[in-house]
């Protein structure tokens, strides 16, 4: 007999800015839709399937916000909005988020596909900015229907006869086909978390957990643990102690877990596999029994080297449980079979669902007669870890034929008998464990989150807002809200996934956003401590991803008047243009707050103009908002009004890491548009230099927006001869 232990990793960023409750990504609500319900459903029609779900607490948390409506999020609220009703910035944000998945599910639905090859199948600014004048109101219609539409669970689209009506419409949806959506979106959101309750209730499933924020626990314990398996790895300038918050994380997520399921978790699975010895008492204090993590930090845990025959090797010591002793008790650990799970991760979404399900019974079997034993030996345990919800979508059928075709398999072979991991471990411990090796689920160390100069920075920004929290003074009845809420801030910088998208390793089309976000944590817990922001905090972290910004850049001088409103249509004529919603890079509404941003120059000054989306700027500084010119990489030009109504205009220059007020001779008008004045001599610009900037709008510390998302724009300071040499009729 073999015993299987399937273990399915649920997990998502912590989407929520915490300072104004607004979700930045949709991904959440998404898979909430499509993959997370589904999982545990499909089980009912297998009884003598047991299966491992790891949830973690911030998902669970994020998906009780969208269960109670609570959830703010740009892309639902124009899933909702009357196709009739929509704005250009809106039809423009439709045409390129509303086609946000992969092809292979689109390609389901003959309208969805249709819609896409009328927009164009690149999805260029060229392709959407014709398409936009193309597609008819019932098309922007029919997009926002198939969007969701293509997103929903199977199980669902097969037997809810409203969702099978819709189905069978298949295009010319009206607005009431959204209502009824929604309430079926939102039904199914609700039903989540109630059918794993239920499907644990009756033994069907462990529910595992991780630490709340998912951060890497061995790097909160001590950053200086990454040399454990890269001794030459660059640390950042400062070293990250934090145990403390490693130990916070892991109790609150068992405190959440209990009052979600009712009892305390027994398993545990360390974020992203990431484990340490240091980790281990902090586990094992808290009630956990077991954790799980990969296969190559087993290997580097009990051998000194690397080993002739892998497979060999593998099947001599990779398929049981292990003990690790200690002074304060002790921790069982799975390891993961690397080869298996990433057949189901990544290789199985490209042939027949029957003929994957047969390759893995079959590779099953094989391990099971490799396998050296005694007749008296436990049942070997072949352990798989992988996301539950990231591969479905290169699946035909969202992977449940294929997972249909598997546990059909497992159920009826004597031979292999699925397991939780709780029910194998209380029989069978398992082997003595001398030592733990410190490392990850991905190359079997902590080079994803930290040792890149990007990484670093991120590390140093989380060490000097974590410096500013005093953690004994968190429960103290005095200023005790402000400094809780900072301390929350800062747990949820401490997540992974921030790290994750920083470095070259990994990058997304949601690069800004991930950026912006974790830069607007630590933001914040200044802000809640009422302490300055430091200003790094506004330039971004990740470098930009190759490719061009779309402006245009001045053709000849400029010498507006800056008295805040568009005197004549000559005024800027000749002037440089960024225009917001052409950008790539952002899935917050595009209804932003900036629609343009208009920059030139004479011999001796910059000039810059931004004009509201709505409005005007006066009544955007009415109403608080600050605007930050960055230009790169030392100064920075604030401008803003104080209480008394005046104008704040600073300009600060970064010298030693430190930033200085500086003397200067800048000038503003605001009213209708925003106008402004910059001094070469100011930037300390001479003629031939390039000068980058970028501009943020923030109020009481948050960062609305930031243009451009990534990079800056681009211009020379010019020469006595710059109109001559771009002379046109």
């Amino acid at each position: 007999m073999l015993k299987l232990a399937i273990l399915w990793h649920n997990h998502q960023p912590y989407y929520k800015n915490f300072a104004d409750g607004s979700y930045l990504l949709p991904w959440v609500r998404l898979h909430a839709i499509k993959d997370y319900w589904g999982m545990a459903y499909i089980l009912r029609e297998f009884p003598q399937i047991r299966q491992n779900f790891n949830l973690v607490p911030s998902l669970l948390d994020q998906l009780q916000d969208y269960a109670t409506g609570q959830a703010k999020e740009a892309m639902l609220d124009l899933s909702l909005e009357p196709a009739n009703k929509l704005s250009d910035a809106d039809k423009s944000y439709l045409l390129r988020y509303f086609f946000y998945t992969n092809k292979n599910v689109i390609e389901r639905f003959p309208r969805y596909l249709e819609l896409l090859e009328k927009r164009g199948v690149q999805g260029t600014g060229e392709q959407m900015e014709k398409a936009r004048a193309r597609f008819t109101i019932q098309d922007y219609l029919d997009l926002q229907v198939l969007q969701k539409v293509a997103w929903m669970d199977e199980e669902y689209l097969e037997k809810d006869s409203e969702l099978i009506k819709l189905l069978e419409k298949g295009r010319h949806f009206d607005e009431n086909d959204k209502v009824v959506l929604r309430q079926k979106e939102l039904e199914l959101i609700q039903r989540v978390i109630p059918e794993y309750q239920e499907a644990a209730a009756r033994g069907q499933i462990e529910v595992s957990v991780s630490a709340f924020y998912h951060p890497i626990l061995p790097l909160l314990v001590s950053s200086r643990i990454a040399r454990e398996s890269q001794p030459s790895i660059q640390l950042p300038m400062s070293e990250f102690i934090q145990p403390e918050d490693a130990r916070v994380q892991i109790l609150r997520a068992l405190d959440y877990h209990k009052k979600i399921f009712g009892e305390n978790p027994v398993g545990f699975w360390p974020s992203e596999g990431s484990v340490s010895e240091t980790i281990l008492p902090l586990l094992a204090e808290a009630g956990i029994r077991w954790i799980g993590t990969d296969e190559e930090i087993l290997l580097h845990s009990i051998e000194k080297g690397p080993v002739q025959d892998k497979a060999r090797w593998c099947a001599e010591h990779l398929y049981s449980p292990y003990t690790r002793d200690f002074g304060e008790g002790q921790i069982s650990i799975v390891f993961r079979d690397h080869v298996l799970s990433d057949l189901i991760g990544f290789s199985y979404s490209r042939i027949p669902a029957e003929q994957a399900a047969s390759d893995f019974m079959k590779r099953l079997h094989e391990l099971s007669d490799r396998i050296k034993r005694e007749p008296t030996d436990p049942p070997p345990l072949i352990t798989i870890i992988l996301d539950g919800e990231n591969a479905w979508e290169y699946y035909p059928n969202n992977g449940r034929d294929f997972l249909k075709a598997l546990y059909k398999a497992l159920s009826s072979d004597p031979d292999i008998q699925t397991t939780t991991i709780q029910q194998y471990i209380s029989e069978f411990p398992g082997r003595s464990l001398e030592r733990l090796f410190a490392g990850s689920w991905i190359n079997h160390n902590f080079a994803i989150w930290i040792g890149h100069p990007e990484d670093n920075k991120a590390w140093d920004y989380l060490k000097e807002a974590r410096d500013q929290v005093e953690y004994s003074t968190v429960n103290e009845p005095q200023q005790s809200q402000q400094i809780a809420k900072a301390y929350e801030e800062i747990l949820i910088a401490e997540g992974s996934d921030w790290f994750w998208w920083f470095g070259e390793e990994h990058s997304s089309e949601n690069d800004p956003e991930f950026d912006r976000l974790f830069r607007q944590h630590i933001t914040n817990v200044y802000h809640f401590l009422e302490k300055p922001v430091p200003e790094t905090l506004l330039l971004p972290i990740k470098a930009p991803r190759p490719g061009k910004l779309i402006y245009r850049v001045p053709r000849r001088f400029v010498n507006p008047k800056l008295d805040g409103k568009v005197t004549n249509y000559f005024e800027w004529l000749t002037a440089g243009q960024y225009y917001v919603a052409d950008q790539i890079g952002t899935m917050h509404r595009a209804e932003t707050l900036i629609t343009e941003i208009l920059f030139g120059f004479d011999l001796e000054n910059a000039y810059l103009r931004v004009d509201p989306q709505r409005g005007t700027a006066e009544e955007l500084f009415k109403k608080g908002f600050q605007f930050q010119i960055l230009f790169l990489p030392s100064f920075i030009l604030s401008i803003g009004y104080r209480e008394d109504g005046s104008v704040n205009l600073t300009l600060e220059r970064e010298r030693d890491d430190t930033w200085l007020i500086e003397e200067h001779q800048c000038e503003v008008g605001i009213g209708q548009v925003l106008e402004v004045k910059v001094p070469f001599a100011n930037l300390d610009a001479s003629s031939g230099e390039m000068i980058r900037f970028r501009i943020t709008l923030s109020k009481s510390a948050i960062v609305f927006e930031e243009h451009p998302q990534s990079g800056s724009i681009n211009f020379q300071v010019p020469g006595p001869h710059f109109e001559e040499i771009n002379w046109e009729v």
